[in-house]
């Protein structure tokens, strides 16, 4: 992976990486949003070679439950993980609980 640190500047960080993670569809159980978004967070912040996460969300939203608890579980791991961000970038929709879910991220990007 390369970092950037001024105008032409780059190095090389050996063995680090930006972990993605899909956010796509209906958030609801039945799609198993939670448990999918939860355990990759969860499997990429524990990972010593993590720099950070990027959430690539394209929802309409979903279960206000579902949504609020994924929002909880980002800022969770943001409490449990606080030097390694965790960003959201809106592909084409993040609507409602998807926006929600967003709104608990370091930065978001659409």
């Amino acid at each position: 992976i390369y970092w950037c640190s001024g105008k032409s500047s780059t190095k090389i960080i050996e063995n680090k990486h930006v972990a993605l993670i899909n956010l796509k569809g209906v958030i609801s159980f039945e799609a198993n949003t939670y448990q999918t978004l939860a355990d990759g967070l969860d499997d990429a912040l524990k990972d010593k070679n993590t720099l950070g996460v990027i959430i690539r969300a394209n929802s309409p939203g979903g279960s206000p439950v579902y949504s609020n608890m994924l929002y909880d579980e980002i800022l969770r791991f943001r409490k449990l993980y606080p030097k390694k961000p965790i960003d959201f970038v809106i592909e084409e929709v993040c609507a409602s609980g998807c926006y929600y879910i967003a709104s608990a991220a370091d930065k978001v990007y659409a």
